[in-house]
C-alpha cells in the first residue's frame, strides 16, 4: 500500500477539504476516497465514475484532484483516510 496526498483547488470556500493523505495501492483507488470518508467499506466500491456521492460542495470531481503518492505506507495501515485539511467558518 502506498500514501497519496491528494489536493483541490477547485473549492477555495469555508466547508471545504482542501487536501488530505490516504493509503490505497495506486493513484486510481486514491482519488476514489473521500476526505470525509470515515471507514464506510462501500464507498471503495464506487465504479468508475467522475463524481462522488457526497456533495461536490465540500470536495471536488475526480477529474479535478491533483494526486501526489508521498511514500509507502507501513505494513498494517488500512486503506483509507489518514489525515484530512477541512476548512471550517
Amino acid at each position: 500500500m502506498n500514501l497519496y496526498l491528494l489536493t483541490q483547488y477547485t473549492n477555495d470556500n469555508y466547508d471545504t477539504y482542501d487536501s488530505c493523505v490516504v493509503c490505497a495501492e495506486n493513484p486510481k483507488e486514491a482519488k476514489k476516497i473521500h476526505p470525509g470518508n470515515e471507514g464506510d467499506e462501500d464507498f471503495y466500491k464506487i465504479p468508475d465514475i467522475e463524481v462522488y456521492p457526497f456533495e461536490r460542495d465540500c470536495w471536488a470531481f475526480f477529474e479535478e484532484i491533483k494526486c501526489k503518492l508521498i511514500g509507502k505506507a507501513k505494513e498494517g495501515i488500512k486503506k483509507g483516510v489518514v489525515i484530512s485539511s477541512f476548512r471550517a467558518r
